[in-house]
């Protein structure tokens, strides 16, 4: 039988964040298979879905804000109802209090309750609680990894019976064959001919560590040679507290004119970046999922990480693991991996079968299972016992 799921698309007004780019790969990859029919709930039309049921936010409510908690509380209940769908999934941390149809929430990570440099004002903590709560009462509620479900089941006290990991994947541009005309492009843009580069795109936030990336690199300087850059990409989001300088903190270590912060990039110039790149860096204390490692990998980069969070359940055996603060072992991982060419080589074979192992059709047939576990649940009134969890394999 063909179960009916309305699909939040709120997140697809914002393509370039995580909850907006899972949101369009899992629409897609869901729409490959036969037993689930989807309709899309949206606040306002969706480009190119004319067959989206909108609830549009009153006009008195005149702030963002105030529209996107509306949507979230009462718009999304109206337009699944008047959509007559069977259940509902809200691809993001945020779930009605009042839930009339069995709702299914992806929690991606719960960093503002994790983390108090991340909580903000009262206002966000009224959020929190608010979305905390609805959350609680979902049907089903998927995390990204292993360590996502941990926590979230610990710190909104979630029923481990109703909360599933299901890890994310990358898109088929995130191949090791790279567009030569793009790589050439982004060399010369940022003046990296002749260079070696070892590259970070994660984001320039507190919890991405990069602060430990750069005095690693200005420690494996006199190892890795003259013609290494370090390229930082992304941009800060106008909060010095999660979001320092760290342009002064280059300069204090002796190593400004090594390295580039570009600022934001466009898809297409990080893909250019992974296959440009000798080694991609991963330092971040803490991930929901940690994308960007599994992208470097699936594009042929050698990759070092932070022994944190959930990265090690990303890079598997397929990258050298090091204590997100250990500055030297991060210098010593670096200088293996931009001096030994053999243990390069390995690294960008581990990392391609490594990053095979994820992909959206995967992670699309998973997500329909929970769909068809809430839908049962909701027609015989029982829960599982123990909570369950979604293996990736060959």
């Amino acid at each position: 039988m063909t179960i009916r799921v309305g699909f939040d698309s709120a997140m697809l007004q914002a393509p370039h964040t995580g909850s907006g780019q899972y949101s369009t790969a899992l629409i897609t990859a869901l729409r490959s298979l036969p037993d689930v029919t989807l309709t899309l709930l949206a606040p306002e039309p969706v480009p190119g879905e004319p067959d989206a049921v909108i609830a549009r936010p009153p006009a008195a409510l005149g702030s963002e804000r105030g529209r996107k908690v509306w949507w979230e509380q009462t718009g999304i209940g109206r337009a699944a109802r008047a959509a007559g769908v069977d259940l509902v999934h809200v691809p993001y941390f945020a779930a009605p209090v009042r839930q009339h149809l069995p709702f299914i929430v992806t929690v991606h990570d719960v960093i503002p309750l994790l983390l108090p440099a991340y909580a903000g004002g009262k206002t966000m903590h009224a959020y929190l609680r608010l979305v905390s709560a609805g959350t609680r009462r979902a049907a089903q509620v998927i995390a990204d990894s292993e360590c996502s479900c941990r926590d979230a089941i610990r710190v909104l006290g979630l029923d481990p019976g109703r909360v599933t990991a299901i890890p994310l994947a990358v898109g088929p541009e995130f191949q090791p064959t790279p567009d030569a005309a793009a790589v050439d492009a982004i060399r010369t843009r940022l003046g990296l001919d002749g260079k070696r580069v070892i590259f970070n795109v994660a984001g320039l936030d507190v919890r991405k560590n990069v602060e430990t990336l750069l005095r690693a690199f200005a420690r494996a300087m006199d190892r890795i040679g003259e013609d290494v850059m370090l390229v930082v990409g992304g941009s800060a989001h106008g909060n010095s507290g999660l979001y320092p300088d760290l342009a002064p903190v280059a300069r204090e270590l002796g190593i400004a004119e090594r390295v580039l912060f570009p600022g934001a990039l466009s898809s297409g110039e990080k893909i250019a970046l992974y296959h440009l790149a000798d080694c991609y860096a991963a330092p971040s204390r803490y991930e929901g999922f940690g994308l960007s490692p599994l992208e470097a990998m699936a594009c042929g980069t050698p990759v070092v990480a932070a022994n944190a969070s959930c990265t090690p359940e990303v890079v598997g055996d397929a990258a050298l693991l090091v204590g997100p603060d250990d500055v030297a072992g991060f210098a010593d991982a670096l200088a293996r991996v931009m001096t030994d060419i053999p243990l390069a080589a390995q690294l960008r074979q581990a990392g391609l079968r490594q990053a095979a192992r994820f992909s959206w059709q995967r992670t699309a047939l998973a997500t329909l299972a929970i769909y068809e576990r809430a839908g049962r649940m909701h027609a015989d009134g029982t829960r599982p016992l123990r909570k369950q969890s979604i293996e990736v394999t060959q």
